[in-house]
């Protein structure tokens, strides 16, 4: 082991992640093999804070890479390190497992400079979380790196864990099914709470994502909180359910969602294949400022429906936060038809109980209308649930519930505001009106873009190490 393990070793600060010296080691080839495993050896010898360099070639791992410590993983650069997955197949396989046991260190935990095929059966990057239920995970950023193939269930990325603070930002992903997003597990749902545009929880922002497989870009539960956000998903596949993200409700066998925030984003679908962007089933949900090239006549935007009935699992956590689908907000949405995206709800599962809650508007969600001017009293023919414009215009009486997107953007298009890198990022503040005629503080505000994990350090892209850029 000691003989394959090329190490080079500096003692030094590393900025703004952790404290204390920190080392790098660099395994002798990419080979992560039975009999062969320069990587996971050079893994092995690393601390909480370290680096593990491995080298340019074209490797193929029958071992999955098993991660214990907080260390930033780092290939040469996309199309230089490549690795093909030939692990074993099924479900619970994995390429690269991480589950840190000192999970609480304030270190960054990252992957990037690698191109990865993972064909057939078999899952890509596992995040786990099985030292403490209840902990967040401080830092994780997955970044600059190419994922390809995989078949239907089986996912590129999955977090079991909870998150302090995380981004997977400025990847390409071909062929994949999708990401799946939980929390821990149902201590997840009992521990945390939802807070829209505070940096906590997944988010996935400046991704490419070319799609094949009829399924969810990210599909969330147990308590999972993310944030999907100028990413460009590209729909070259049949006909499709879900291409953006899937909040899971209250199951039998898991809690859902916690909280969902999709805004930004650039949905290409040139043959009109897909048939909403958001199936929503329980927690809360941002919706706002995505555009679809759909034109077909069916296309629902958002689909909002009951998972079971409240009774399955805890209809209510410590912080009061339902299971079921509330506060939640949608507008200025678009497809290229110009229309603004429609909603349709109460749309149940042949497999649940007659006894389900129904989804109501005005109550567990509101949203903007295609018709009228917002008035404030959530009336459809009045503009709706949400109504947008400069602060300024904002009626100056409201119905409870209902909410106002202020901004000085422009609220009749999208130009320059949606996809990767916008050259105009969304900027705006939703206040919600908390009892009759009465505007609250600020509800929601998005949260600093470009994410600021992405500050932390030097980021390596194409192969060159970058100082202090995004």
């Amino acid at each position: 082991m000691g003989m394959r393990l090329g190490i080079i070793i500096f003692f030094g600060l590393l900025l703004s992640v952790g404290t204390g010296h920190t080392a790098t080691y660099t395994a002798l080839s990419c080979e992560n093999k039975t009999g062969q495993t320069d990587v996971q050896d050079a893994v092995n010898s690393a601390s909480d804070g370290d680096t593990v360099i491995v080298p340019a070639g074209s490797c193929s791992w029958d071992t999955a890479l098993e991660i214990t410590k907080i260390i930033r993983l780092r290939g040469a650069g996309v199309g230089l390190t490549n690795i093909t997955s030939g692990v074993a197949t099924g479900v619970n396989s994995y390429t690269i497992k991480y589950d840190p046991v000192n999970a609480t260190a304030d270190y960054l935990f990252e992957v990037t400079g690698f191109s990865f095929t993972i064909p057939g059966q078999r899952n890509g990057l596992v995040i786990y979380q099985s030292h403490s239920t209840t902990a967040e995970l401080k830092k994780t950023r997955i970044h600059h790196n190419i994922f390809t193939n995989n078949t239907l269930g089986y996912y590129v990325f999955t977090a079991q864990a909870n998150f302090d603070s995380a981004v997977v930002d400025n990847n390409t992903f071909n062929g994949f099914q999708s990401f799946q997003i939980g929390g821990k597990d149902t201590d997840t749902w009992e521990n945390l709470t939802a807070v829209h545009g505070s940096g906590k929880g997944l988010y996935f922002e400046d991704n490419t994502y070319n799609g094949t497989i009829s399924s969810a870009f990210n599909d969330g539960f147990q308590g999972s909180r993310w944030t999907v956000r100028y990413n460009h998903l590209i729909n070259d596949q049949d006909e499709s359910n879900v291409f953006a993200t899937d909040m899971h409700g209250n199951q039998p066998s898991a809690t859902g969602a916690m909280s969902g925030e999709l805004y930004g984003n650039l949905i290409t679908d040139p043959n009109n294949r897909v048939t909403k962007t958001l199936d929503l089933r329980g927690g809360k949900a941002i919706v706002f400022n995505n555009y679809n090239t759909s034109t077909r006549a069916d296309f629902y935007g958002v689909v909002i429906r009951n998972e079971y009935a409240d009774s399955v699992n805890p209809v209510v956590n410590p912080a009061g936060q339902p299971q079921y689908t509330s506060d939640s907000y949608f507008w200025n949405d678009w497809t290229a038809g110009g229309k603004k995206v429609a909603i349709q709800q109460n749309a149940y599962s042949v497999d649940g109980p007659d006894t389900w809650g129904e989804v109501f508007e005005g109550q567990q969600f509101w949203r903007m209308t295609n018709t009228g001017t917002f008035d404030g009293t959530g009336r459809a023919t009045a503009g709706g649930g949400v109504g947008c414009g400069t602060l300024a215009a904002r009626p100056a009486t409201c119905t409870t519930g209902v909410a106002y997107w202020a901004t000085n953007q422009r609220c009749d298009n999208l130009d320059g505001m949606v996809g990767v890198s916008p050259s105009t990022p969304i900027s705006g503040t939703l206040y919600k009106c908390t009892s009759t005629d009465t505007w609250g503080e600020p509800y929601y505000t998005p949260y600093t873009y470009p994410h600021l994990l992405r500050r932390l350090g030097n980021q390596l892209s194409g192969g060159v190490v970058v100082g202090g850029t995004f």
